[in-house]
């Protein structure tokens, strides 16, 4: 069978289930995994990782490499012939067509493998590699852009943020970060039982591009009129220590769950059991914008309604006043009064929540979009 080589760096990282669903669901191809730094293999089995820091040429491409012509810059180092060596062996062993590069300066990095075995480079823009690269090193993407085959976006405001950047629109296309719809349990958001708190729930990095921060204000201004409330805000990140801080400052301790990193089957649980998603999504200070988050998408196929913003993708996933309720970022007031209109009408819920669904099944399972994504691929292998 032929296989489709996909470059990532470090594979994987425990919030990237949806690398390893996009890996994982392909029917007509085989694939590799050519990576820099294994980590969590136990949790994200693949019998064919190739650990390229064991081989013999060390896989350090962004300490070679200079923002112009970059695969020139690779082609300059020592150990160059024999890495083609080493590659050639790889594609002829496990019959590569394709490489598929999870990140844009993943993309960057496969240049010299592309250039030298003239296969087809596929290169998958996700967030922060769209929005923040660029500006750290002006001109990073210019040979990408040129060079590469197929960009693959998670949202169309991702694909035209790109055409600013110059990225042709011939070779650009829309492709969702798909959740696997039937192994996401659905669950109707009936009626409250009597005494039963009202749970919103918060899933995600903290990071300012997810307002863990603005999400805290905004439910404190909720429970000075509501005192039937919890909230719990699940992960990790540089903004965590301030969130929990904040929540003390708040006297919200009782009210606010902070459990840090927990596993998926136990964040699947807690979508189960809470009654309305709220992230309120914003563009941060350097610029780092969403694509569309997996979590967000998660919680709609149980049949949670969402609240969050008008940001990014997110208009994508959240049909606004039909499978959620949306404000403008940053708008504190505005997310106070759409919370506080499902609060005060759970009736709400159940009509949201399966609208809800029923989106993530038409237009984000896995199995379209992988089926999708194959199509792309044959598309470049004739």
């Amino acid at each position: 069978m032929p296989s489709i080589a996909f470059v990532h760096t470090e594979y994987l990282g425990l919030t990237e289930t949806f690398i390893y669903e996009e890996i994982s669901n392909l029917k007509k191809y085989g694939s590799i995994v050519l990576t820099q730094t294994p980590q969590n293999i136990g949790v994200f089995p693949h019998k064919n990782i190739i650990i390229l820091t064991e081989g013999p040429w060390k896989l350090r491409f962004n300490e070679n490499l200079s923002a112009k012509k970059p695969y020139e810059s690779v082609k300059k180092l020592k150990h160059y012939r024999q890495a083609e060596k080493y590659y050639r062996n790889l594609i002829e062993k496990y019959d590569v067509r394709l490489l598929h590069a999870e990140y844009g300066m993943e993309g960057v990095y496969a240049l010299p493998i592309k250039t030298s075995f003239n296969l087809p480079l596929v290169t998958s823009f996700r967030g922060y590699d769209l929005y923040l690269e660029p500006g750290r090193s002006p001109g990073v993407y210019d040979e990408l852009f040129e060079e590469g085959d197929l960009f693959l976006f998670r949202s169309t405001s991702m694909l035209e943020d790109a055409l600013k950047l110059g990225c042709p629109k011939k070779k650009c296309r829309v492709q969702h970060s798909g959740i696997d719809t039937k192994k996401i349990p659905f669950k109707e958001r009936d009626q409250l039982k009597e005494d039963e708190p009202i749970k919103l729930l918060f899933v995600g990095r903290f990071v300012e591009k997810k307002a863990p921060l603005l999400a805290v204000e905004v439910f404190t201004r909720l429970c000075e009129v509501y005192g039937n409330l919890e909230f719990t805000m699940i992960g990790d990140g540089s903004l965590f220590k301030e969130t929990k801080g904040m929540v003390k400052k708040c006297g919200l301790e009782g009210k606010v769950h902070l459990p840090g990193f927990v596993p998926y089957a136990d964040v699947v649980c807690e979508m189960l059991s809470s009654h309305i998603f709220f992230m309120p999504f914003q563009t941060a200070s350097d610029g780092d914008k969403e694509g569309i988050p997996n979590s967000l998408k998660e919680a709609s196929a149980t049949g949670m309604p969402v609240v969050s913003t008008f940001h990014s993708g997110i208009t994508e996933a959240v049909i606004d006043g039909k499978t959620g309720l949306l404000a403008p970022e940053g708008d504190i007031d505005g997310l106070v009064e759409k919370l506080s209109h499902l609060i005060d009408n759970p009736d709400l819920w159940n009509d949201l929540g399966q609208a809800g669904h029923k989106l993530m099944e038409e237009e984000f399972d896995i199995r379209k979009e992988t089926q999708k994504l194959e199509r792309f691929y044959e598309e470049l292998i004739r």
